[in-house]
């Protein structure tokens, strides 16, 4: 006997209250079951009353598998039968191995007819004619499952006469659901019409919410097995709009499986599709690869404990702290190591990162530093080379003034020493503005070729520019580069002036492929390979294009001349 105090008389007091609310409520309220009776059975199972935590799992059994989730509802069936054995509650024992067997009925059915008569022959020892009636209508559902629709007709008939000397009105349109559906799969459509109609009275005077979603399915088989396919969409659409549908799982499942076959029959495979991929869907959410393993394992937990349940429990428990003790001590062991490790590894990588850092810092430095003093080196050269050879030639044609007597003949060598000096000072401006714009790209280099360009179009000659092809392209110059550049394009022209025997010259700057490519070319004469002694500067330019890392070329013929230097751009 529990003797306890008169606040925990009252715990234990509601929990009786809501573990008899009955199937009627969770059918009608299947989610909220679930989370009422999980903590329903915790809160008896804190009392230690085990006659309400039985009952509690029973009832959370049942709203589980209404939801679909098969596995936790057979180990809440499981729990509850040892508790019902435990305390001899033989009435909820009988119910208990009824509603195991039949949860079982689609994974293993020889095993749910087992437990099904387990119950059948508790309740009929007991004269318990209530709990007989869902137990037989159930072990009819079993055996149409299994091809024996005689059988099954038999036990709906037994629950059925049962029901109407209880006068149980809302158990009995379930055995007319259950008798409608073996006459319509015979063939007797007549009978089944009558049934169904039959069962509608009782569900108008009851108002039951599941047993009217029921209702409507059945409806569905019935018409779809007489060949009424849109009545039967009509029906199983019904079924399926109704929002409490969405609580039994296992009946959405059955609605859109017929409806994939009723869309096929007509020919709207559109349609089929879309049920098929729903069907599968709610299918899957259910269906587990471990199921079948899992009853296995309950199966032979439940059998073991049953023999030898006290010793069973008691050396489980202790096992089960043992291994809870070395999994968290291993555990513990784990991510202290695992938080050593990692805090090394990122100590180390923090570290790593900045001698990285500090190694790109330098090298970025040393790499500037390298580039200021090639790019001092390649002015320098340029200046002494080209500025630094004409000023010595203006210098040593000074001193040979000096030693001329003949007037007209150092007016001669004056003017020639003047043409001489501005050509030296447009070259040192050529360095310098070479110089100013330094990384000023091909904008700049466009700038300076339109400047040549005027310069030969007022000598009289026709100087065409094509630069179009560098439009978009800014930049990725150097101030040599550029230089070395216009001094090609420079020379290149000169000569073009001097020996095509053409006015006409074209200089043309484009990017092709991520290289640039500068031309001149003209119409002229050409030359053979004996003449190119006479073509100026010719080794200066092909140096220049060397230099600026490009690669030269100069072909020639009849019908005219094209220097070209081509040279990657970084």
């Amino acid at each position: 006997m529990l003797l306890v105090s008169s606040p925990v008389w009252a715990n234990v007091a509601r929990i009786d209250s809501l573990n008899n609310l009955g199937n009627e409520y969770i059918f009608s309220n299947i989610i909220d079951s679930i989370e009422l009776y999980s903590n329903l059975a915790e809160e008896a199972r804190g009392l230690n009353y085990e006659p309400g935590e039985a009952l509690a799992l029973q009832h959370l059994a049942i709203a589980l598998s209404l939801n679909g989730l098969f596995d936790d509802s057979v180990e809440a069936h499981l729990l509850s039968i040892r508790l019902l054995q435990e305390n001899d509650m033989q009435m909820e024992l009988a119910n208990g191995f009824g509603e195991l067997g039949y949860r079982l009925k689609n994974h293993d059915l020889d095993l749910g007819k087992n437990y099904m008569r387990q119950g059948i022959n508790i309740a009929v020892r007991n004269d318990l004619k209530a709990k007989l009636c869902a137990l037989y209508d159930n072990f009819g559902v079993i055996h149409e499952m299994d091809s024996q629709p005689d059988s099954a007709a038999y036990y709906y008939n037994k629950a059925l006469d049962l029901k109407y000397a209880l006068n149980d009105s809302i158990g009995i349109p379930f055995s007319l659901f259950n008798l409608a559906a073996i006459h319509a799969a015979a063939g007797q459509y007549d009978i089944a019409d009558s049934l169904l109609t039959l069962s509608d009275g009782y569900l108008q005077e009851t108002g039951d919410e599941y047993n009217n979603l029921v209702k409507s399915a059945h409806w569905g088989d019935l018409n779809f097995s007489r060949g009424d396919l849109e009545e039967a969409e009509k029906d199983y659409l019904e079924t399926l709009s109704k929002p409490q549908v969405q609580d039994l799982s296992y009946l959405v499942i059955h609605c859109y499986g017929q409806l994939t076959q009723i869309y096929e029959k007509q020919n709207d495979y559109a349609r089929a599709f879309a049920s098929q991929q729903r069907f599968t869907s709610y299918r899957d959410s259910l269906d587990t690869v471990e199921t079948s393993s899992r009853i296995a394992e309950l199966e032979i937990e439940f059998e073991s404990e049953k023999k030898d349940r006290l010793l069973a429990e008691n050396q489980l428990a202790i096992e089960a702290r043992s291994r809870q003790l070395m999994i968290m001590a291993g555990l513990a062991v784990l991510l202290l190591a695992a938080a050593a490790t990692t805090y090394r590894y990122q100590l180390l990588k923090r570290r790593q990162i900045q001698r990285e850092m500090k190694l790109r810092e330098k090298l970025k430095r040393s790499e500037y530093e390298q580039r200021m003093a090639d790019e001092k080196l390649r002015i320098s050269r340029e200046l002494h080379d080209n500025i630094g050879s004409h000023m010595t030639f203006l210098v040593s044609s000074m001193d040979n003034l000096a030693l001329m007597t003949d007037e007209a003949t150092v007016k001669t060598k004056l003017d020639s020493i003047s043409e001489f000096g501005r050509t030296t000072l447009s070259e040192l401006r050529n360095t310098v503005w070479a110089m100013r714009h330094g990384d000023g790209g091909f904008p700049v280099l466009k700038n300076k070729l339109n400047e040549l360009k005027r310069q030969c179009s007022q000598a009289g000659h026709v100087f065409e520019l094509d630069v179009d092809g560098v439009r978009d392209v800014s930049g990725g110059l150097s101030s040599a580069c550029m230089l070395n550049l216009y001094r090609i394009a420079q020379e290149a022209v000169q000569n073009s002036m001097k020996h095509s025997g053409t006015k006409k010259v074209i200089v043309r700057l484009e990017v092709v492929n991520n290289k640039a490519i500068l031309s001149v070319e003209d119409s002229g004469q050409g030359f053979v390979e004996s003449e190119l002694s006479r073509v100026s500067g010719l080794d200066n330019m092909k140096h220049r294009c060397q230099e600026v890392g490009g690669q030269f070329s100069l072909t020639s013929n009849n019908g005219g001349t094209c220097v070209s230097c081509q040279f990657p751009l970084d």
